[in-house]
């Protein structure tokens, strides 16, 4: 998702005016996936380090970044699916663009 800025300037009579105001708007990737309990009836390893994940900066390597996006994570969610016990994670991570200078 990339979202730009346009404000609309209301006007008496007349059609409103908009300007964009960002034409260049971030990048925010949501990452979603599943993880199964780890061979040693524990929390597998990636779910261990998704969790000790901190904001970043990181780059991100998708076939739409081939690139690498430089990013931080604006929010991570792991929920445990009801009536799985600890077997099955479900792990949501939202990135968002970094812009250093």
């Amino acid at each position: 998702m990339q979202e730009f800025e346009i404000v609309v300037y209301k006007t008496v009579g007349q059609k409103p005016l908009t300007q964009c105001t960002i034409p260049e708007g971030l990048w925010e990737v949501i990452v979603k996936f599943n993880t199964l309990k780890g061979s040693d009836d524990d929390l597998s390893e990636n779910l261990k380090t998704i969790k000790k994940f901190t904001a970043g900066p990181r780059k991100l390597y998708t076939a739409l970044f081939p690139e690498g996006l430089c990013s931080y994570i604006k929010r991570k969610e792991i929920v445990q699916v009801k009536g799985t016990k600890d077997w099955y994670h479900t792990v949501e991570l939202t990135l968002i663009e970094g812009q250093w200078r």
